[in-house]
């Protein structure tokens, strides 16, 4: 990826990161967590062709939430959202 910028030539990085769906044990809201996350796999599947066959992000670097937690991934009462000690961690991982 390039492009211009004041006058610069500039060639970002971009990571593409593949989502995790609920928390693994219970319930997700009312659904069960196997039932909430039965479309995870295929999306981020699907999601890593795209990023492949895009022109303008074949050469962005994929990876998943698990993968940048090493699984370990909290969430909040809900068992949906992220807790403030992952978003951290993610928000830190974007930042390096």
């Amino acid at each position: 990826m390039h492009y211009e910028y004041e006058g610069k030539d500039v060639y970002p990085s971009v990571t593409v990161i593949g989502i995790v769906g609920g928390a693994r044990n219970g319930n997700v809201l009312q659904y069960s967590a196997e039932e909430f996350n039965r479309y995870e796999e295929d999306y981020n599947a699907l999601l890593k062709e795209t990023v492949a066959g895009s022109e303008v992000l074949q050469n962005a670097e994929w990876t998943t939430v698990p993968e940048i937690l090493n699984n370990e991934i909290g969430y909040i009462r809900d068992g949906l959202h992220y807790n403030d000690e992952t978003l951290k961690k993610l928000a830190e991982y974007i930042n390096k």
